[in-house]
């Protein structure tokens, strides 16, 4: 029996409340630069691709406000698009039919750029949408 080992990395970013007048995010940030993300600060890389997590206040109980949910993960990914077009949400509780239809929504009919998007659970990551796939 072979077994196959992938080498992974992920670096975690710093987070700037000044961005294009540091010198210190120009040297960081640098493969930002021509991207509609330059003056940003994604959160993390991995395998050399920037992603951002999103997240909300999980003490609110959406146990019976549907509505919140939703406005919740509509918030997450409209403050998680400014960042990367690879995105990691909290599971806020919205379905996943209500998920994957609000971002075929917002792919195809506003043509953003969305690339991926992974809902993180209490178990690990689940990927919820990638470009090019169902």
């Amino acid at each position: 029996m072979m077994t196959l080992f992938i080498e992974t990395y992920t670096l975690i970013l710093p987070r700037f409340d000044v961005t294009i007048a540091n010198p210190d995010y120009h040297k960081i940030y640098a493969f930002l630069k021509g991207t509609p993300y330059w003056g940003r600060c994604p959160d993390f890389l991995v395998n050399g691709v920037w992603y951002e997590h999103e997240g909300f206040d999980e003490t609110k109980d959406f146990s019976s406000h549907p509505k919140k949910r939703a406005n919740t993960f509509s918030k997450m990914i409209m403050r998680g698009i400014k960042q990367s077009d690879r995105l990691i949400i909290e599971d806020c509780g919205v379905g996943y039919f209500f998920a994957r239809r609000t971002l075929f929504n917002r792919v195809c009919c506003e043509k953003q750029n969305i690339s991926e998007v992974y809902i993180r659970k209490s178990d690990g990551l689940e990927l919820l949408y990638k470009k090019g796939e169902g």
